[in-house]
């Protein structure tokens, strides 16, 4: 029997038995002489739809006719073509219809039916596409149940799995990702990152649950996994009602994993093509690989990357490189390697040499791989930021990152990365919005809302509640390291300066995470400003030990404590290494061995390496082509020391107008450092030699308003 004689023969058993409502696969298969999965095979390989697909379509367009009719009511049609429920049979109906059988114009009907027979040519190679698609339906079709419109936002909670298997509960984080990553590219829907909404104890009612997150719409399911048999439920829940707005559940037998995702996503599709409002317009998301053991690994190192710290990320890093030895077509584990390895010269070890050749390798792979993918897109992004100069390119790295935002409108992680560049180029106000805009998509996630109040509180000037939220992080089971430093930093910044209590904050982390870098650092300048040296380097060296390579955590408390200490020449060794061997950035390096040489008293050695070096900066400062605007911080420093220098060379006029220069900057980029409102005004007035201007900033700030964070150190390096 050939193909086209096996499915006129399997059509005519379905409308044969079209009053069963116990007729199914398995009754079909009998009847056909051959095993299901040998039905499945020859309906699939000519039609492109499963066995169960290809009757439900036979019983529907059946019931379509008696629609046209108008003989029967909507009940007796849906029981006519063996559907029990006459509500199940509306759903289903209007899904591959796209209208309602209560629609029964002839007109609509053909020019609707004939535009789901065009879309069934579609192939959707993409995971639950369709249970998404359904889902944002749903909250569409919901909405007209109110007089106003719901906000169109949701949250995907971790599916349950009811599985045997242990090793196979990965699928219910795996689906329930997938239908977040196709429904991130909707931008009239506001969809929560699964970093927030997998923490949701879903024993919480839906009110709580929904404030939480700050979403009207949930989305929960579950998956059971045996045999090669899967079982999926998908609902979609209004929060304020706990309405039930749409409910669907699958049932078949395939192969492999991606099978199942792509026959219940085809299952769907041609319908959604039609129904899907024409206003809306989305891209679906393709596949991301076809190995579900790497697929596991890679969601696994995401999760795991985003807790920066070293062994967090270098572990996440492994489990990517197996990923990518599974599947060396997978263009997003490159992409998240190529992330990863500049998260862990930031947080850890790597020096600044091997982060740039490791992230331009793996961005490489992933652009030669998928350049069109939002994630790979979103890597190389991520990739000029850290290579590309902030200011001279700030357009082009803008431009590059909300692109990406458009295309992946609920993309934390992009969002987060504009708020850095803003932020680095003056835009406060916009950066702080792009800021909050990463805190709502992902409203459980520790570390934004620890950057959040750090910005309330030093940038804002909102310090209660700036606190308030660090407080609230900190009373969890599992604290952001974020939660401690910056408690104790805001404990000494403060009107009472509450040094001792921060103190007692850093000590008591330390003795449950004795080497992790962020205690230390801070634990490192809080000793400082009380003039503990002793304690400062005690802290100082066991970074050196732990983070041998890191120019943040590593050489700056290291050299300023040769500064306060006046080991010049120990400064000067330091500095030489980094700049050699460890790859220092050399306007930092320059800049610092001017600034060593001049309180040695080596005027002439200092402003040598100034103008070999910086000279390009004074020109241009000289014929005004360089604004306040374009002032890299790197350049702050040299500056400093050469308004220095020409004061102790007697050209006190030269010196002012380089000094009216900084303070222009000063006054206008207050906010570009934690700390600048109090430190760039005291700086002002030094290189203004002003030393009552001087005297009386230091008064209000050190005294008056008590904000004594940083400044004692400071003042004694």
């Amino acid at each position: 029997m050939n193909s086209a004689e096996f499915i006129s023969g399997a059509r005519k058993i379905v409308q044969d038995n079209l009053l069963s409502q116990q007729f199914g696969v398995l009754a079909l298969a009998h009847e056909l002489g051959v095993s299901r999965s040998e039905l499945y095979r020859r309906i699939k390989s000519t039609e492109n739809k499963s066995a169960s697909q290809f009757i439900r379509e036979i019983r529907l367009e059946k019931a379509a006719e008696l629609v046209k009719s108008r003989k029967y009511s909507i009940a007796e049609i849906a029981y006519m073509v063996g559907f029990n429920s006459p509500t199940y049979f509306s759903t289903c109906y209007k899904e591959y219809f796209g209208f309602s059988p209560s629609v029964r114009g002839e007109n609509v009907f053909k020019t609707t039916a004939r535009s789901s027979r065009e879309s069934k040519k579609w192939v959707i190679p993409f995971v639950l596409v369709a249970i998404s698609l359904l889902i944002f339906i749903g909250i569409l079709s919901g909405n007209e149940r109110h007089e106003i419109e719901l906000e169109k936002s949701l949250a995907v909670l971790k599916f349950d799995y009811l599985g045997t298997d242990p090793k196979d509960s990965f699928l219910a984080i795996g689906l329930a990702d997938e239908i977040i990553n196709s429904l991130s590219n909707i931008d009239s829907l506001k969809v929560i990152t699964g970093s927030s909404s997998f923490q949701i104890d879903k024993k919480e009612d839906f009110k709580k649950t929904g404030k939480n997150l700050g979403v009207n719409y949930l989305v929960d399911g579950s998956i059971s996994y045996r045999k090669n048999q899967l079982r999926v439920t998908v609902k979609l829940v209004e929060v304020e009602t706990g309405y039930q707005l749409w409910a669907k559940s699958y049932e078949e037998q395939f192969e492999t994993f991606f099978d199942i995702q792509k026959e219940i996503s085809e299952r769907v599709a041609d319908q959604l093509k039609v129904s899907f409002l024409p206003e809306e317009k989305f891209t679906l998301i393709g596949r991301r690989t076809t190995s579900i053991e790497a697929f596991e690994l890679y969601l696994k190192a995401k999760k795991l990357g985003e807790k920066r710290y070293e062994e967090a990320v270098t572990k996440a890093i492994n489990w990517l490189e197996q990923a990518v030895e599974l599947d060396p077509s997978f263009a997003e584990a490159y992409a998240e390697l190529s992330f990863l390895y500049g998260q862990w010269h930031y947080y850890g070890s790597l020096s600044r040499e091997e982060r740039d050749k490791m992230m331009g390798i793996f961005i490489k792979k992933a652009l030669d791989l998928n350049p069109e993918s939002p994630d790979v897109k979103l890597a190389k992004a991520d990739y000029d930021f850290k290579n590309r100069n902030i200011l001279n390119d700030s357009s082009e790295i803008i431009s590059a990152f909300r692109a990406i935002l458009k295309m992946k409108p609920n993309s934390d992680r992009c969002s987060y990365r504009l708020y850095q560049v803003l932020r680095s180029i003056g835009k406060y106000d916009a950066a702080h919005e792009y800021l909050e805009n990463t805190v709502r998509m992902d409203p459980l996630n520790s570390f934004y809302k620890i950057v959040l109040a750090r910005d309330l509180f030093w940038k804002k000037n909102e310090r209660e509640k700036g606190f308030r939220i660090i407080v609230e992080e900190g009373l969890k089971d599992n604290p952001n390291r974020g939660t401690v430093h910056f408690k104790a930093l805001m404990l000494a910044d403060q009107p009472s300066s509450d040094y001792l209590s921060a103190i007692k904050v850093i000590n008591k982390a330390l003795g449950e995470q004795p080497y992790t870098y962020g205690y230390l650092y801070w634990g490192t300048l809080l000793a400082l400003d009380l003039n503990l040296v002793p304690l400062a380097k005690k802290y100082a060296q066991l970074i050196q030990i732990k983070y041998p390579d890191n120019p943040i955590y590593t050489y700056e408390p290291a050299f300023k404590l040769c500064i306060i200490e006046s080991r010049y020449e120990d400064a000067l060794d330091l500095t030489k290494i980094w700049l050699e061997n460890k790859g220092l950035d050399e306007k930092i390096a320059f800049a610092n061995l001017a600034k060593i040489y001049f309180l040695q008293g080596k005027f002439k050695q200092s402003e040598e390496i100034l103008i070999e070096n910086f000279s390009h900066v004074f020109e241009r400062i000289d014929n005004g082509q360089l604004t306040i605007d374009g002032i890299q911080l790197t350049d702050i420093a040299p500056i400093k020391s050469y308004i220095e220098v020409l004061r102790e060379k007697g050209e006190t006029n030269k010196a002012a107008f380089y000094s009216s220069f900084l303070c222009s900057y000063y006054n206008k980029h207050v906010q570009r450092v934690i700390w600048g409102e109090k430190m760039y005004s005291m700086d002002c007035y030094y290189l203004q030699d002003d030393i009552n201007g001087f005297l009386s900033a230091l008064n209000e700030t050190f005294f008056i308003t008590g904000n004594r964070l940083s400044i004692f150190s400071n003042l004694k390096s």
